[in-house]
């Protein structure tokens, strides 16, 4: 009789063809997966000797591990299970058109003030009275992102924790995120959906919806629809994953350092009197965004 040793079994694109349902199961339990293994971890490395995970420290490594555990090695794993070339999958071919990488970061730059002025309106939402319970529970949750995230930048600064903030904000975040949501996520609802346009945005409200941060839901609907259209149009995961860098990478800047921290481009708070002039730089640098899609459209669709 011929036993099969499972640890011979190749289990690469075992997935593949299966319904979408099946794959979209499978990757929300490597991400609970990565959830619990996260806990387990960041709780392992502060017994460890020599490690001395306390206060911003612990919070940074323990967002690295969530970043890493929960969003990117679930996605490598669904890749490998789903298809039997994983670089195809994941988008990973490379770009080698130096005025592209110039125009994203150029795109990210104009978007600041839109983003900001937009995110200032959100911020401005009310909801009908027989909600208030749910608009309590939303204030709840963004205040709760907002302490989070400010606590990284509460232990008086310096280039050490700019720099490591980087990395877990900025960097792991983009590759993290982008590689889920634009790499699978987005990949999965192609599956079902015809409609590419359909498709991003969705992926982009989900991405946006995952963040549980209500007040600036349509700023983050915006960014992720904008990094979806820049893999739909180039094929490479590499240039959404950059353009959420840079876009993570100032506001990290912005709210590093005691020049910037405090103006209303990094805070979005604004007086009346602010606020009308600062719409007339939002529709001027939107305009020039508009102008870097059509360019960045162009030399995609020349690069595919």
């Amino acid at each position: 009789m011929h036993i099969i040793n499972p640890c011979r079994m190749n289990l690469k694109g075992i997935l593949a063809g299966k319904p979408v349902l099946l794959q979209l199961v499978f990757l929300l339990f490597f991400v609970l997966f990565g959830s619990m293994l996260t806990g387990l971890l960041a709780s392992l490395l502060s017994f460890l000797p020599g490690w001395k995970l306390t206060g911003m420290n612990a919070l940074r490594w323990e967002q690295l591990l969530s970043e890493g555990l929960m969003f990117f090695l679930p996605t490598l794993m669904l890749a490998y299970l789903c298809s039997t070339n994983v670089k195809d999958y994941l988008s990973l071919r490379a770009c080698k058109r130096p005025q592209v990488w110039i125009a994203v970061f150029a795109s990210i730059l104009l978007s600041s003030a839109p983003i900001t002025l937009l995110s200032y309106f959100n911020e401005q939402l009310k909801l009908p009275a027989f909600l208030s319970g749910v608009e309590h529970w939303m204030r709840e949750m963004e205040d709760a992102a907002n302490n989070l995230a400010s606590s990284f930048f509460s232990d008086g600064g310096g280039l050490k924790s700019y720099l490591f903030n980087l990395v877990v904000m900025a960097a792991s975040a983009g590759v993290a995120e982008e590689f889920f949501f634009r790499g699978a996520v987005q990949r999965l609802l192609g599956k079902k959906i015809r409609h590419p346009q359909a498709v991003i945005w969705i992926a982009a409200a989900i991405f946006s919806a995952f963040h549980l941060q209500f007040y600036g839901f349509f700023p983050r609907l915006l960014l992720g629809a904008y990094f979806g259209y820049l893999l739909l149009w180039s094929r490479s995961i590499w240039l959404p994953v950059f353009a959420h860098f840079v876009n993570n990478a100032i506001a990290v800047t912005g709210s590093s350092f005691a020049k910037f921290k405090d103006t209303p481009l990094v805070t979005g708070d604004f007086t009346l009197s602010e606020v009308r002039p600062y719409i007339l730089l939002a529709l001027a640098s939107a305009a020039l965004f508009f102008f870097c899609l059509l360019y960045l459209r162009r030399q995609c669709s020349d690069f595919r």
